[in-house]
């Protein structure tokens, strides 16, 4: 399998998690998207699980597939909230250890100003 190939086969799987996650739970994205702008206003650096711990943690509608927030990030960059380009790296909880990119916010101090 090729680099590309896996990319398009990530970005399919991404796209095909996030609208189960709208058929399920329709208002998954706009309380998902909320959290997710306000944590990039109050923090330098994101890493999705915190993002996501953090969302459960308010009783919010969970998504059917937590792939959902990949869309989500996707979002953000397009909203001008996160650079894409990895800042660093954390171990994931829900990722089996493996790790994964603490994205930069574009935002940080906002909410603040």
């Amino acid at each position: 399998m090729s680099l590309q190939h896996s990319v398009t086969a990530g970005r399919a799987g991404i796209e095909s998690s996030y609208q189960h996650s709208l058929l399920e739970t329709p208002t998954f994205e706009t309380e998902a998207l909320k959290t997710l702008e306000a944590y990039c206003e109050r923090h330098a650096e994101v890493f999705i699980e915190d993002v996501s711990s953090l969302y459960a943690g308010l009783g919010l509608p969970l998504p059917a597939n937590p792939k959902a927030w990949g869309k989500l990030t996707q979002i953000a960059k397009k909203r001008g909230w996160l650079s894409l380009e990895p800042c660093g790296s954390k171990r994931r909880v829900f990722g089996h250890g493996t790790y994964g990119p603490v994205w930069k916010s574009l935002i940080s101090g906002r909410a603040n100003g």
